[in-house]
């Protein structure tokens, strides 16, 4: 296996794995750096099409590497940015926004106001989260 990082960090998509059929052994890792915008301040965004292009790269990357055919592959794990949101068009395809990255800070006010609103532990008991910007549920239209 190549030396790479465990983890890519932010900013990273990577195909962690390509397994042989019957031999069920890893293969090979990828990652590629996928460049976020910064405006405006607070903000963080990916261009939905860049994640999905690099994905497919790093894919293809990864069978050339493992000298095997797609065919081959009995199963993959594609991780990205976990946290990152991107909402796409069921009927052309097409994101509605850019993806909105786990770093992005512009629900803090949103989440502020819950916490103010004595709803910490509501929050906790129903989902096992604290309110935080960097989960979900706030960056939705009507949270």
């Amino acid at each position: 296996m190549p030396n790479l990082p465990s983890r890519p960090g932010p900013g990273h998509d990577q195909f962690p794995r390509a397994r042989h059929r019957g031999f069920g052994q890893s293969g090979v890792r990828r990652s590629t750096r996928v460049h976020p915008d910064f405006s405006p301040a607070g903000w963080v965004e990916h261009d939905p099409h860049e994640i999905s292009f690099s994905q497919i790269g790093v894919a293809a990357e990864a069978v050339g590497c493992a000298d095997i055919r797609a065919g081959d592959i009995a199963a993959i794990g594609i991780t990205n940015q976990r946290e990152t949101t991107v909402v796409w068009d069921r009927k052309t395809g097409e994101p509605v926004h850019n993806a909105i990255v786990w770093q992005d800070r512009r629900t803090a006010p949103l989440c502020d106001k819950l916490r103010a609103d004595g709803l910490t532990q509501t929050v906790q008991e129903k989902t096992g989260l604290v309110i935080d910007p960097i989960f979900r549920a706030p960056r939705w239209p009507g949270s």
